[in-house]
């Protein structure tokens, strides 16, 4: 359900926001501001101290953004984890979203 509810607010986030969607690459999130790719990163480095891993064994499968906020999709040795960040690229979530 957490899953379906976050689907629709992503949806809704990009309807009324002009939105970039990234499979992975760079592009602003709003002029000033981190870089999706900035976003990515550190979204990564947070759920490396998060798990004890090493960045290197997490992979970016998707990423969407807009200036209201973004959501990096991340995978943890095939198991499945949503990071999200405010318009200015600061992580305010990082979360596993079920087995892989």
């Amino acid at each position: 359900m957490k899953t379906l509810n976050f689907g629709i607010a992503i949806s809704a986030l990009l309807l009324v926001a002009g939105c970039e969607t990234s499979g992975g690459g760079g592009g602003a999130v709003a002029p000033g501001r981190a870089t999706m790719g900035d976003v990515e990163k550190n979204c990564t480095k947070r759920l490396a101290q998060t798990a004890n891993v090493s960045s290197s064994s997490i992979r970016v499968t998707d990423s969407t953004g807009s200036t209201e906020g973004s959501a990096v999709f991340l995978s943890l040795n095939g198991a499945p984890w949503v990071c999200r960040a405010d318009g200015a690229g600061n992580i305010t979530a990082v979360e596993f979203q079920g087995e892989g």
